[in-house]
């Protein structure tokens, strides 16, 4: 995607490509993946499985695309933007996948997903995606919103947040939006999102390591310091407690 955008630009150059350009330009940015990702993997990632590969991300692009059309005017002008950032002293660099300025004002900040990801991971005292709201502190007036792209087979749409209707399937005003509606305006909004972050900024600083894994057991599925954690303590010491 970060190539593909690097080569259209905006909305208007999405849509005044033909369908047989538009196809030509996605299979050639595949193709060029594949070939720098290939070589790392000689034993598995063989013609056959590259082939299936290709075809599999044509589709699933092209159908992404679709979704881009039907939004209102845009220009990219971030792609994969790095950004300092420093919270109470721990300095943090992030990447965003993609930054759009829309034709109304302001910018969109965009993460690309293929896993199942609501804008609802963002909210609570431990967010369980926080990445965007991390995002949001290097802007301030200029931010009209923020979204989850979800790039997966039979599912590609947006779901995220913004100061004001954008007409964006899947992106909701903040007045609308479950978590925020009670919010007296965006600003309240981002200062929520500042506050938390910050905490928890603090919370590493004093070594806060506390055996409180926030969706227990889910939470613990595909954690790799098992071997260290003392969940199964911890629990073993409510259980005789309520015995």
């Amino acid at each position: 995607m970060e190539t593909i955008w690097g080569e259209l630009d905006s909305s208007a150059a999405l849509i005044a490509l033909s369908v047989d350009e538009l196809g030509a330009l996605v299979a050639g940015k595949i193709n060029d993946a594949i070939q720098e990702i290939a070589p790392r993997y000689p034993y598995t990632f063989g013609q056959r499985l590259q082939a299936l590969e290709s075809r599999r991300l044509h589709a699933l692009v092209l159908a992404w695309l679709e979704v881009e059309k039907q939004r209102p005017p845009f220009r990219v002008s971030g792609r994969e933007k790095k950004i300092g950032l420093e919270l109470d002293g721990v300095r943090i660099r992030v990447k965003i996948d993609r930054i759009d300025t829309l034709a109304e004002g302001g910018e969109l900040l965009i993460d690309y997903k293929t896993g199942e990801v609501k804008a609802a991971a963002w909210f609570g005292d431990r967010p369980d995606e926080p990445q965007l709201p991390l995002y949001s502190l290097a802007f301030t007036d200029e931010l009209a919103g923020m979204a989850f792209a979800r790039i997966r087979a039979g599912e590609a749409d947006f779901d995220g947040v913004a100061r004001e209707e954008v007409s964006i399937s899947g992106v909701k005003s903040f007045g609308k939006l479950k978590y925020t509606r009670e919010a007296a305006s965006w600003d309240e909004v981002l200062a929520s999102w500042r506050q938390t972050i910050e905490r928890l900024a603090q919370d590493f600083l004093a070594g806060e390591a506390g055996v409180n894994p926030r969706q227990y057991p889910q939470t613990c599925t595909y954690c790799e310091l098992k071997p260290l954690c003392r969940i199964g303590e911890s629990l073993e010491a409510v259980e005789d407690k309520e015995r």
